[in-house]
């Protein structure tokens, strides 16, 4: 990668709806169940990183009062960002957006990227949004690289599959075509990115 290119992508799952009255501040953080890191996110992560960008991953729903650190983060480094990503349910929304509108008061040219469950299903509604500059509407661990590479290169987006974009004023869907492969060399190596015993300690993971 050019010396000059932009490396930092910060990676987020916000908070779930059903997760924010364990998480509130005064309670114990214990959730009622079994509960994963957000393993999709961390394959986009690992894609990323394996593409030698500096990835910042925050799991909403490990840390009720990660939003400061968020925005703290992208205020130190808003001229080194290709893209801020986001994994997105439906239960996901409400942090999402209080995030989205902080990050695009400290630079507005920051590209906002979202993928998950809510995208893949209603991707003309999620692009309605004029916060956000890309959606992923299938697999996007590789397309996540071929998006940063875009944007670094000042390059378009016709010939990445499943993403949804802006083409000047009209929103344009490239057909769901591509699937990511599980291989050695694509393997989530977590302590990239978050301390396993921090999950194990606080919601009792499943190890299996």
């Amino acid at each position: 990668m050019d010396a000059d290119k932009k490396k930092q992508i910060i990676l987020c799952s916000p908070t779930d709806d059903d997760m924010r009255g364990p998480l509130q501040e005064g309670k114990e953080n214990k959730f009622y169940g079994r509960f994963f890191p957000p393993l999709g996110l961390l394959f986009v992560a690992q894609a990323l990183k394996n593409a030698e960008y500096n990835v910042k991953f925050f799991d909403g729903n490990l840390a009720g009062q990660y939003i400061d650190e968020l925005l703290k983060t992208v205020q130190d480094h808003h001229q080194e960002i290709v893209y801020v990503g986001f994994y997105l349910s439906f239960l996901q929304i409400k942090d999402f957006f209080e995030i989205v509108i902080a990050i695009k008061e400290i630079g507005s040219q920051i590209k906002i990227v979202v993928g998950g469950p809510f995208p893949a299903v209603f991707a003309r509604k999620i692009m309605e949004s004029e916060l956000v500059d890309v959606c992923c509407t299938g697999d996007g661990a590789e397309i996540a690289v071929r998006i940063a590479k875009a944007l670094n290169d000042e390059d378009n987006f016709a010939d990445i599959p499943n993403i949804g974009f802006r083409r000047n004023e009209d929103v344009v869907f490239n057909a769901k075509t591509f699937r990511d492969e599980l291989n050695k060399d694509n393997f989530i190596r977590y302590e990239n990115f978050l301390d396993v015993e921090e999950y194990v300690g606080n919601f009792d993971l499943y190890l299996g």
